[in-house]
């Protein structure tokens, strides 16, 4: 089992409105990755949100990037 942070993307670290980061969004996403082990969940947009998450440079910062149609409690239990 994986012990450390989960995040959800939008509107925790990402503001899909502005199509930007959160204020602090990437400061802290350093700070914290240094000392924990960092998995991100997003819920729709496929191939695009993994792109997205690629192309504003997250994707450094968690072990693990899940994109799934719909959150369920098991998407947060997975290894």
């Amino acid at each position: 089992m994986m012990r450390g942070l989960i995040f959800d993307f939008s509107r925790t670290i990402y503001d899909k409105e502005s199509e930007k980061l959160m204020k602090g969004a990437e400061k802290m996403l350093d700070f914290l990755s240094k000392r924990y082990r960092l998995a991100l969940i997003s819920s729709g947009g496929g191939r695009k949100k993994r792109e997205l998450i690629s192309s504003i440079g997250l994707d450094k910062y968690f072990m693990a990037i899940l994109v799934v149609e719909k959150k369920t409690r098991d998407d947060f239990l997975k290894d």
